[in-house]
């Protein structure tokens, strides 16, 4: 963190918001069209493969490298295998690198305060309150106009050439995996994405309402 920089949020555009629905709705889709197409014998060892592969890739930058090295520096790296996870990060789709770092260190700055971007405790402790904090806990903070200022939260990776060019070149990277599979056919690589990002992304809420409910927290 950099203490000396000012907490200021930024502005989402809307061209960011065009690309976030479009990154969260179009490999959605892909799953949806992939059913039908799997109970017809379309999906083959091939498509079922690139699934197993590219999840288990993504699952790995999102987890080993996005959170462990990445936002709490776990374990150090070689520059390569840096630009590596931060790749691999990426095909989980959720959200460039150094906007992850930074709405996930806020998290645990402020964790279930105010403050913290992604808490589901955000509109009370009622049960339609807490049906609602978890929906944006899961996916609908994404879509707030004020974000995490980065300079604050990861100066890191804005000051790191390399880094700053994945997170930069993040819309290039998701078009490029989602469609590779489409493109050739097939269809295990799209679904890969809204398996690890909808899982990793209600992961984190659920974690969070049960520790704080084992801490003594009313439902309603």
């Amino acid at each position: 963190l950099d203490p000396s920089a000012v907490d200021a949020p930024e502005r989402q555009t809307k061209v960011h918001l065009f690309w976030l629905y479009y990154f969260i709705i179009v490999p959605l889709l892909a799953v949806v069209a992939a059913v039908p197409l799997a109970w017809g014998g379309f999906v083959g060892p091939v498509d079922i493969a690139l699934l197993v592969t590219f999840y288990s890739i993504s699952a790995a930058g999102i987890t080993v490298g996005f959170h462990r090295h990445f936002t709490h520096g776990a374990f150090k790296a070689k520059p390569w295998v840096r630009v590596m996870m931060a790749v691999a990060g990426s095909l989980a789709i959720e959200g460039p690198l150094d906007r992850w770092v930074a709405d996930h260190r806020k998290h645990h700055a402020f964790s279930d305060k105010e403050g913290d971007p992604h808490s589901p405790w955000r509109f009370g402790e009622s049960l339609p309150a807490l049906l609602k904090g978890l929906y944006f806990a899961h996916m609908g903070w994404f879509f707030d106009v004020e974000q995490t200022s980065r300079r604050k939260y990861a100066p890191d990776l804005l000051d790191d050439p390399a880094m700053r060019k994945v997170s930069d070149g993040f819309g290039w990277i998701v078009l490029a995996f989602t469609a590779a599979g489409p493109a050739r056919g097939q269809d295990g690589v799209t679904p890969t994405s809204v398996l690890i990002g909808q899982s990793a992304a209600f992961t984190g809420p659920a974690a969070q309402l049960g520790i704080q409910m084992r801490a003594g927290a009313k439902l309603w």
